[in-house]
């Protein structure tokens, strides 16, 4: 199946990279294949790599923060005892197993 597919239950699961994209296309209304590559911003395996699920948050004891832009969002990533995403301001998260976007 393909990672950006609409049928993708919960991206959050295959990484923070898949996640941002799935946020940005929420954000926008349109299918996460009509966003571009994140790749042109940031490099994904280096993001998936610093909040990969199974060391956040405890490699180190830190709590990890990382702000860029994707194609004219503000995207910010956190994670302390949960990830975050906010795209925009707004958070991100599951919703009737699509991301949604939008403030809680």
């Amino acid at each position: 199946m393909n990672p950006l597919s609409p049928e993708r239950p919960d991206a959050f699961d295959d990484g923070v990279s898949i996640a941002v994209v799935y946020a940005v296309a929420a954000k926008r209304g349109v299918d996460p294949l009509e966003v571009p590559p994140l790749y042109d911003w940031i490099d994904p395996e280096a993001l998936d790599a610093l909040f990969d699920r199974a060391t956040v948050p405890t490699a180190g004891g830190r709590d990890r923060h990382v702000e860029f832009r994707y194609d004219g969002h503000d995207v910010t990533i956190s994670a302390t005892e949960d990830l975050e995403i906010r795209i925009d301001g707004e958070r991100v998260g599951p919703a009737g197993g699509r991301l949604a976007v939008g403030s809680r």
